[in-house]
């Protein structure tokens, strides 16, 4: 029972580590782009197509992100904490976000709730809640959970989530 405790507290952690390490990069990417965003593509093309044209930028930098951390953290791939993973990430986020807007930009907590309901605000925050939730569609691996065909098996792997035994060639006696 201590031990399932133990491994429960390692993977929360581990969880937390993760979620603001994505948050860490991806923010600091987010305003990098959206720096670029506002000075250069707005004043042209306007703040819809902006954030429209930075929208899948972000998102591909996420989820490389997002599969490089969980192919190094030691998480068990359980959707409880990668969704945690994403959560911590989120919530980060959106309060970084938020201090910007009102420490930054002069806002009050109100004018930056409000940013959310124009059109641009509502795609901002539809790709937010798309980065909180990239952890549930990816492995540990990298692979996409929808439509990728899961890695090969090792003869020696077996970890929880492999408990079957691969038969290989080196299980026949010679």
């Amino acid at each position: 029972m201590e031990r399932v405790r133990a491994d429960v507290r390692r993977e929360a952690l581990a969880s937390l580590g993760a979620g603001l390490a994505y948050f860490a990069v991806v923010f600091v990417a987010g305003f990098v782009l959206g720096t670029l965003r506002v000075l250069v593509v707005v004043p042209h093309l306007g703040e819809v197509v902006a954030v429209l044209a930075e929208l899948p930028v972000m998102l591909t930098v996420s989820w490389t992100v997002c599969g490089w951390l969980l192919g190094r953290v030691a998480l068990s791939g359980g959707w409880g904490y990668r969704l945690a993973m994403g959560s911590v990430a989120l919530v980060l986020l959106l309060g970084a976000e938020l201090g910007l807007s009102v420490l930054a930009f002069g806002r009050t907590i109100a004018e930056h709730l409000a940013s959310y309901g124009s059109p641009a605000g509502a795609l901002g925050l539809a790709g937010q809640v798309a980065f909180a939730l990239l952890p549930l569609l990816h492995r540990r691996s990298g692979h996409a959970v929808a439509g990728a065909a899961p890695p090969a098996a090792s003869p020696h792997d077996c970890s929880a989530g492999n408990r079957r035994h691969v038969r290989s060639s080196q299980d026949d006696p010679p």
